[in-house]
């Protein structure tokens, strides 16, 4: 590092080292402020939701307050000396980069520094061959802030009106899994094992479209990855999916606290292949104008370059 010009960190605990290098010029390029330290800052949907009425949410049964809590609870002795740390190294940065303008939001809440968006990029996806009954693929983890629950109580809420939708899913653990039982969602939801890069790739892009309904997604690649396939995406309206995917162009944004808009845009989605299919073209579309890995390394470099000079 001492060699360098330009030395670039990702996240905590990396940031601490940096004002320690001889490097010339100091960079964090950040994906999330620290969970650990700043959850609430970091989770400002998660946190609303966790403190309103649990009768607004009744299908997440209490998830977002005890995941709230779980947040406040970690270590907080240690927690406030970490903080500081962190803050102290922030502020002898050269420069901080987002890689997103919702995440630029958090780092403005929790350090009030103004940080420099830059959108990341994917790698082209091998060939995988479209084929099959339709589905949609659904890329999630058992994190409450990944907001299953809500998809769930959605695709309960669509099958009832469509019968014949369908879903495969990738990254739930076993209580979601009995979830979809209890709902009675086992036929149509098909629980995946993980999967290696090649099962990925066939999984996305065999999907009429992708579900990415998460709460406070700094980012996301779930949607460049499938608009990179040529697919349809469902995002949320917030965050950083409501960055890569375009609503009405190359997907349709949703709230994503609400199932029964959810469940209103699956429908309207499996009902009308034709509308995914051009959906999923724009999609890759702007995958190859803007998201390729060397579009990035372009982007990367040129707001590097001015934040650095």
């Amino acid at each position: 590092a001492a060699g360098a010009d330009v030395l670039v960190a990702h996240n905590f605990p990396a940031v601490l080292w940096l004002p320690h290098s001889a490097t010339a010029r100091r960079v964090w390029y950040c994906h999330e402020p620290s969970q650990r330290l700043y959850g609430r800052a970091v989770f400002p949907t998660l946190a609303a939701a966790g403190a309103a009425d649990p009768s607004a949410y009744p299908w997440a049964e209490g998830a977002f307050a005890r995941e709230v809590a779980r947040l406040d609870a970690r270590r907080p002795r240690a927690r406030e000396v970490d903080r500081r740390l962190d803050a102290g190294a922030v502020e002898r940065l050269d420069a901080v980069l987002a890689n997103s303008a919702f995440t630029a939001g958090a780092l403005l809440r929790v350090y009030g520094i103004a940080a420099t968006p830059c959108l990341p990029g994917v790698a082209a996806p091998d060939s995988a061959a479209a084929s099959g009954a339709p589905y949609v693929a659904w890329v999630t983890s058992p994190r409450v802030e990944k907001n299953a629950l809500s998809f769930l109580e959605a695709v309960r809420l669509a099958r009832a009106q469509e019968p014949a939708l369908a879903v495969r899913a990738v990254g739930l653990d076993a209580s979601l899994g009995a979830r979809v039982r209890a709902l009675g969602l086992a036929h149509a939801l098909e629980v995946l094992d993980p999967l290696d890069d090649e099962r990925y790739a066939q999984l996305l892009a065999g999907a009429r479209l992708v579900a990415v309904p998460s709460l406070d997604e700094p980012f996301g690649l779930v949607p460049l990855e499938a608009m990179a396939h040529a697919r349809a995406v469902l995002a949320s309206r917030l965050g950083g999916p409501a960055e890569s995917v375009v609503d009405g162009v190359t997907g349709v944004h949703v709230d994503p606290l609400d199932p029964a808009a959810i469940a209103r845009a699956l429908v309207a989605l499996w009902r009308d292949p034709a509308r995914c299919e051009a959906l999923g073209r724009a999609g890759r579309d702007r995958y190859l104008r803007e998201f390729t890995l060397e579009r990035f390394a372009d982007r990367f470099l040129g707001v590097l370059e001015a934040a650095t000079n």
